[in-house]
């Protein structure tokens, strides 16, 4: 569970019986990341439902739809090298100033293959909505990716 507030994750003390922030310091007893825990389980924020095909899980009927019909066009050979969830590095690890750790920044992809009609690789995103850190990811992967591969959303 991470903090709700920095975003990191949680120390349990064992002594103390609750959970601390590394960063700010709260504390948060069992009760609380009971509770968050049980509303994170509750609903998708975007209101889209997890949807099966061919045994692999999407999360939504668009990316699930978007998934049958690039497997139809692969199967009559339009496209090839059809990939779920390709990872792609937007920024390696380092360490700032400080000598802080900063992880690196990966951006997951919903499909990637060749068309065989344009002769080039093709990344799609299904999104049914843009949030502001897909912006920023789109951005840099245009930037770092730009003579490789085109990259693609589904609205």
């Amino acid at each position: 569970m991470d903090c709700p507030f920095c975003e990191v994750p949680l120390l349990y003390d064992h002594q103390e019986s609750f959970y601390v922030c590394q960063v700010c310091g709260r504390q948060f007893d069992d009760e609380f990341i009971n509770s968050r825990r049980a509303n994170l389980k509750k609903k998708n924020k975007y209101g889209s439902k997890k949807i099966e095909v061919d045994g692999y899980m999407f999360d939504s009927k668009k990316e699930a739809k978007m998934y049958e019909q690039l497997r139809d066009m692969q199967k009559v050979g339009m496209i090839k090298d059809l990939e779920l969830q390709p990872e792609f590095l937007l920024q390696k690890k380092f360490r700032n100033f400080d000598g802080d750790k900063i992880r690196e920044i990966k951006y997951y992809a919903d499909f990637m293959f060749f068309d065989c009609e344009q002769d080039r690789w093709r990344v799609v995103d299904c999104k049914g909505y843009k949030t502001k850190v897909f912006r920023i990811k789109r951005k840099l992967f245009d930037f770092i990716y730009r003579d490789e591969y085109a990259l693609e959303e589904e609205v």
